[in-house]
């Protein structure tokens, strides 16, 4: 009865936000719906990993997966408490997590790991953060995914989403199942392939990217695509998205050297490091 009660909520949240959604006046267009049809056949616990663009990619999964239920691992738990998406993600199942917080990561992860093993599913989103990059299709992942999905034999469902803001569309594109056969780090470069290679196809092959643009309106468009990206929410920034990006190696140095460039006081002997040449 408990079960069956579960199942009925379910679907009056999923009901709402189909509501809010033509209320905004926003469709989904699933690239290869049948790829639903592997995700049926799939026995134990799931972990679906999207792509983060944006406020309303969680609630667009939700529809897409509205046979589903699942819990959302959210970074953001000193803002999401409170509001109606966070009032929607608690009866719907969420897992906060503090990712300045050292002892709430680990904590978060063994949850993960205890819902999966007790036949429960995860949403989480490997990029860690909305990608806003303009010339990656993927960030780099972070390895917690391949680790819990390694621990607790769940397979791995991976998706792509892009928007269409003048048309009002979200595309969705299903990947692969990824099974944990092989070793985390060989897990973790088949999530991020397919991820990155199904959101560069919804780029290059959808019409509303086939527009030829020259490069000041590239530029120009990618602003606003941006721009209206941040303005659904009111609390998310540039800064932010990059602040919770997993950085390469390189990346971390240039910003140390950044830095250290910033500590120095101009001399004679220094000055060249001035030069704006220099990266």
């Amino acid at each position: 009865m408990i079960n069956v009660f579960r199942m009925l909520w379910h679907y009056i949240l999923i009901f709402v936000l189909m509501i809010e959604r033509l209320l905004r006046g926003t469709k989904i267009k699933i690239v290869n719906k049948e790829q639903l049809n592997i995700v049926k056949c799939i026995q134990g616990p799931i972990i679906f990993a999207p792509t983060h663009c944006g406020k309303f990619d969680i609630q667009t999964l939700a529809e897409v997966l509205w046979q589903y239920r699942w819990s959302l691992l959210s970074g953001d738990p000193n803002f999401l408490p409170g509001t109606v998406e966070g009032y929607w993600l608690q009866f719907h199942g969420v897992i906060y997590v503090d990712r300045d917080d050292k002892e709430w990561r680990t904590r978060a992860k063994q949850e993960m790991i205890t819902h999966l093993q007790n036949g429960g599913n995860i949403m989480m989103y490997p990029e860690g953060t909305w990608n806003l990059s303009p010339n990656l299709p993927m960030l780099p992942l972070f390895r917690g995914i391949a680790d819990i999905a390694k621990e607790t034999n769940a397979t791995i469902i991976p998706f792509a989403q892009e928007i269409d803001d003048k048309n009002k569309t979200y595309y969705v594109k299903i990947g692969e199942p990824i099974y944990p056969t092989e070793e985390p780090l060989s897990i973790l470069e088949d999530l991020r392939s397919q991820m990155a290679e199904m959101k560069w196809s919804l780029i290059e092959d959808l019409p509303f990217c086939k527009a030829d643009y020259d490069k000041d309106k590239l530029y120009s468009e990618w602003d606003k695509y941006i721009e209206k990206r941040l303005s659904e929410c009111s609390y998310y920034t540039f800064e932010l998205s990059w602040k919770y990006a997993r950085k390469e190696k390189w990346q971390i140095e240039r910003e140390q050297i950044k830095a250290d460039l910033s500590n120095i006081r101009p001399t004679k002997g220094t000055a060249f490091l001035s030069n704006k040449r220099l990266p």
